[in-house]
């Protein structure tokens, strides 16, 4: 399905494809959704009576996370657009001691790792795409019983390795995961542990490092004022290209469901 070509069918059909996927998925996960609702809405309200807006602004840095991976491969940049700057200020603004990195490292931890979670749910799309399909593949991998053994009995190493480093083909991980009827907390909770709490604070460390040492030879390099316009432009196309790769997805899986169901 093509929103260019066909725009009125490919959003019936994508809304279809939404509606019966979270119905689906509510339905199979019904309990831990209600339960963590209830929690973040109790801690969110409590947080608004107590008027501590601290709250929002992780939700801020987590909501930034989520959108740098949730992209199938074209999330935004946000840790270079938002999270590496923020960092670079914390050290601007930090009183320069002995101890500078420390302080800005500690300082800058806790945005760090909010964002850092949301980059890991930020992975779940392809792994859920992969799982309501997974029927349709099973002829393919059925030859592959040995090694999806060892994945299966390994997943939590698998996937805590293969999330802590920088790696664009993560998404081929969740979408293996979800074809093989990996449970979504075996796949989230060492997802969490290697994006967020072994791969964001390593790159937090790097980022101070490198920027010291910049700042130290009076290296740093101020970018032309034109170059946020730049970022703009390129930010708003790939949000852009990302709807409509979602709607499209989306559209082209209704479709297949309805086809196999007339079969």
């Amino acid at each position: 399905m093509s929103l260019i070509n066909n725009p009125r069918e490919t959003l019936i059909l994508a809304k279809d494809n939404l509606l019966n996927s979270s119905l689906e998925l509510f339905t199979e996960h019904q309990n831990v959704i209600t339960k963590g609702v209830l929690f973040i809405g109790g801690f969110t309200l409590t947080s608004i009576l107590t008027g501590d807006s601290s709250i929002f602004y992780y939700y801020y840095w987590f909501l930034l996370g989520v959108l740098s991976t949730i992209g199938f491969g074209v999330g935004l940049p946000t840790g270079t657009l938002f999270l590496i700057p923020t960092i670079i200020n914390n050290y601007n603004t930090t009183t320069i001691t002995e101890t500078i990195s420390s302080d800005v490292f500690w300082k800058s931890l806790p945005i760090v790792l909010c964002w850092g979670i949301g980059t890991a749910i930020g992975e779940l799309p392809p792994y859920f795409l992969a799982r309501y399909n997974q029927k349709e593949y099973q002829e393919y991998v059925k030859d592959y019983s040995k090694y999806i053994g060892y994945l299966k009995k390994n997943s939590f190493v698998f996937i805590a390795i293969g999330s802590s480093w920088p790696n664009v083909t993560f998404d081929f991980v969740g979408m293996l995961c979800g074809l093989n009827d990996i449970s979504v907390f075996n796949f989230i909770i060492p997802t969490i542990i290697g994006k967020a709490f072994i791969k964001a604070p390593f790159q937090l460390l790097c980022v101070i490092y490198f920027y010291s040492e910049l700042s130290n030879n009076k290296m740093i390099i101020t970018p032309p004022s034109y170059f946020a316009y730049i970022l703009n432009i390129i930010f708003s196309c790939i949000i852009v290209l990302f709807i409509k790769k979602t709607i499209e997805t989306l559209a082209d899986n209704e479709l297949k469901s309805k086809l196999i169901s007339e079969k």
